[in-house]
């Protein structure tokens, strides 16, 4: 009987002693497998053999993610977004994947969080990208973009060629339909530059920069400016203000004025202005610019005010020049304009090469500037008596204005705004 009894106690002790042996095995094993992994991590040859093969280490960890979720989509929507498109470097990617591991190794394998997070972002990515039509990624998207851009390149030149068969009334309208076009290409293009390489996108700049070019030669060349000539009718009439010789001071600076009403008109009927003016105050009335072109040329230190409502309007040449005009009922041209103030409302507002100079204007489409720096943008504020008729006469509605949208041909930046114009802030 004592035999037996002793005979229950070693086996007790031995399988006591076997389980001891067992639990120090397993945690020595678990400290050797940390330790390992300590030492791999840091081993440079193992992260070089990680740099190398990110790509393979990284179809191990969606293995992992599917094994644990049949449902994962992780390699679908991420693979693609990584390697095709170029936007994430080896290097990079691989920080990523490790970050990747790390959380879903620490993570509880019955707690899908991190991975729905990770499905979350990529699909929320993928509406956002919906819904700015930006849904181009790798190099089959960016051929469909090209061979779109080239497919609307080709429709404007087939445009470039119908203008030279229109007849003369027909070419106005032709010309700012073609404005449009190349306006909504650059549009194209911009919303595109997230994804288009460098190389493509100077192709395209050089593309819509040719095509602006070449509309304002063939404008230029099929819709020239009338030639005219001036003839002298000087009328002046000197404002007697208690000084001699008619001077006046102005901003502290003397100035002669002279009061113009029927000076320097335009010999061609349809067309009226001034030009070579320098330290005047000049005005045209209704009658005198009604259904007519009005054209301001080479002045300097001039206010020039046009009551009614002209056809078109074409400055060229204006230093420190104040300009008030009632509606227009088409274009405004702007070129050369330094130093000034502007204030408008047409159709069409088109400015080159100008600078330091403020527009308040009413447009009803978007203002265009070209080479030009440094001009801002304010409400059209010019009120005389028969403005709201003239506004009824041109066309123009007093709801659609556009003041605060401007398109610079210079600047073709998407995500960035031109540093050549600003807001006005009072």
């Amino acid at each position: 009987m004592w035999s037996v009894m002793l005979n229950k106690n070693s086996v007790k002790k031995n399988l006591f002693r076997f389980i001891k042996l067992g639990v120090a095995f397993e945690l020595g094993a678990l400290a050797a497998t940390y330790g390992f992994w300590y030492k791999v991590n840091r081993n440079i040859d193992f992260r070089f053999y990680l740099h190398e093969n990110y790509k393979f280490v990284l179809d191990a960890y969606y293995k992992i993610g599917e094994t644990i979720d049949p449902e994962y989509k992780g390699k679908e929507l991420d693979y693609d977004y990584w390697v095709k498109t170029g936007k994430i470097t080896h290097s990079s990617a691989k920080k990523y994947m490790l970050r990747a591991m790390d959380k879903l190794c620490l993570s509880n394998y019955n707690n899908h969080d991190p991975i729905d997070r990770i499905i979350k972002r990529q699909l929320q990515r993928k509406k956002t990208e919906e819904k700015n039509n930006l849904d181009f990624s790798g190099s089959e998207e960016i051929e469909k973009f090209i061979e779109a851009f080239n497919q609307k390149q080709k429709e404007i030149e087939k445009e470039f060629e119908l203008a030279e068969t229109l007849d003369h009334e027909m070419l106005s309208d032709h010309f700012s339909n073609l404005n449009e076009l190349i306006q909504s290409l650059q549009k194209f293009y911009s919303n595109a530059t997230i994804f288009l390489r460098i190389y493509d996108k100077k192709v395209c700049q050089a593309t819509l920069q040719n095509l602006q070019i070449k509309l304002k030669e063939l404008e230029n060349r099929l819709l020239p400016r009338k030639k005219f000539g001036f003839k002298s009718r000087i009328n002046k009439l000197e404002k007697d203000d208690g000084k001699k010789n008619g001077t006046s001071i102005k901003n502290g600076v003397k100035s002669k004025i002279s009061l113009i009403s029927h000076n320097d008109k335009l010999i061609e009927e349809e067309i009226c202005g001034f030009r070579h003016k320098n330290d005047e105050i000049l005005f045209l009335t209704e009658e005198e610019i009604e259904k007519k072109d009005v054209l301001l040329e080479n002045l300097k230190n001039c206010t020039v005010k046009l009551y009614g409502n002209p056809t078109t309007i074409h400055m060229t040449n204006l230093i420190n020049c104040q300009i008030y005009s009632g509606p227009v009922t088409t274009s405004v041209f702007v070129e050369k304009v330094k130093n000034s103030s502007l204030h408008l409302a047409c159709q069409q507002l088109r400015i080159h090469e100008t600078t330091d100079t403020d527009f308040h204007i009413h447009v009803t489409s978007k203002a265009i500037i070209e080479d030009s720096q440094n001009v801002r943008f304010g409400v059209y504020n010019f009120n005389y008596e028969g403005l709201e008729n003239h506004y009824k006469i041109s066309g123009l509605s007093k709801e659609v204005n556009n003041w605060n949208k401007v398109d610079d041909f210079n600047w073709l930046a998407a995500d960035k705004p031109s540093p050549n114009w600003t807001i006005l802030t009072d």
